[in-house]
């Protein structure tokens, strides 16, 4: 790619931080028909592709793009195959024998349970968008290693159950997300608010469990209004309760995925004759919803290709935004010990500015720019 015909350099990419913004026409890095979004592509019934490569040349490297249908493979069955695509890589680059490959991590039958079809049933009504959406944007914002150690120690609870950095800063940002939705949405403070998570099922399901190399989906829910942990509020989660109450309800929340939680929910899903109708829709709850997907554990950037090993990685979203969303991306190879996780938020665009100069999200997070 010509850095004189506008196209970035990787340089440009860094000094961007890896948002998308910075790649500008995202259609010249990707396959058009498989970026970000639920077209009409993406549909099942129209036998959509199921994964899409295409390696960029740009000036100072490389940008890699891997495109799968989310159906097919989660953010780490998405490592775990770029994990064995980088080895394969370095064996050729190195003259040495391919690693070895388990077929056992293509094998999804712990997910799957078949029903005869004349017990099929139909899924509910499809949920549509809500509309009391503002016009959204997608922010990314840095947590830098020292502060979220110190957001772990002010939220962990005095002789409380053990909670991790993940609860202790999603729990923050909530709060910090919900006071400047608050000012503009003016709720009612009893009003329970909708919180939920992506959760990998691999270290949770045990009877049987599943290959920890598997290059599937394998992703559950947890949400406030599927979970039996009780909801908070908005007065809770913006001011009322202490922010070790907002950590601890996290916990609770991804400790209630268990495997009888799950197992219920696949014979629940099973009957379902078009699963697509029960596809989880962000954009169809209130705003002031959050879902976080915590990609830390998707890091590639530690694998050896045999000639050079990434910088990071980042979901290209291509300026389409899914309401609610909050994505917790692993630490970016460097050599500053104080970078720490970089969050990619959906949020109101008329928002952003307001939420950049509230001193409590200035006490914690840094700005660095649009995704």
């Amino acid at each position: 790619m010509d850095p004189n015909t506008g196209i970035p350099t990787l340089d440009n990419i860094e000094k961007g931080h890896f948002g998308g913004e910075t790649l500008k026409d995202i259609t010249l890095w990707s396959i058009p028909t498989m970026t970000w979004g639920e077209g009409p592509e993406a549909n099942p019934d129209s036998s959509p592709a199921v994964s899409a490569y295409q390696i960029n040349r740009c000036t100072g490297g490389l940008v890699l793009v891997v495109q799968v249908h989310h159906y097919a493979l989660d953010a780490i069955g998405f490592k775990n195959y770029i994990m064995q695509l980088a080895a394969n890589c370095a064996a050729l680059a190195n003259s040495t024998p391919f690693p070895p490959f388990d077929p056992a991590n293509l094998d999804a039958s712990r997910l799957t349970i078949e029903v005869p079809a004349d017990e099929l049933i139909d899924g509910p009504p499809v949920p549509q968008r809500n509309q009391n959406h503002r016009k959204q944007q997608a922010v990314l914002l840095h947590l830098p290693r020292s502060k979220a150690a110190e957001l772990k120690r002010l939220a962990t609870p005095r002789g409380g159950d053990w909670v991790s950095t993940y609860d202790a800063s999603c729990a923050y940002l909530w709060r910090v997300l919900s006071r400047v939705r608050a000012a503009l949405y003016n709720p009612s403070r009893d009003m329970v608010l909708w919180w939920g998570e992506a959760i990998n099922l691999r270290p949770r399901l045990c009877r049987p469990p599943l290959p920890q190399g598997l290059m599937r989906n394998a992703l559950g829910c947890a949400t406030s209004d599927t979970s039996p942990v009780p909801p908070l509020t908005v007065a809770e989660v913006v001011d009322e309760a202490p922010l070790s109450k907002l950590t601890s309800y996290i916990r609770a929340l991804t400790n209630s995925c268990d495997n009888e939680h799950i197992d219920k929910l696949l014979n629940r899903v099973a009957p379902v004759r078009d699963k697509s109708t029960i596809s989880l829709r962000l954009d169809s709850y209130p705003p002031m919803s959050m879902f976080v997907t915590d990609h830390r554990p998707a890091d590639v950037s530690s694998f050896n290709f045999g000639f050079g090993k990434p910088i990071t990685y980042r979901h290209l979203f291509g300026g389409f935004s899914t309401e609610g969303a909050v994505i917790m991306y692993p630490p970016v190879r460097s050599t500053d010990p104080d970078e720490g996780c970089v969050f990619s938020v959906t949020m109101e665009k008329e928002l952003v500015g307001k939420m950049i100069e509230m001193r409590e999200f200035c006490d914690f997070f840094e700005y660095r720019g649009v995704d």
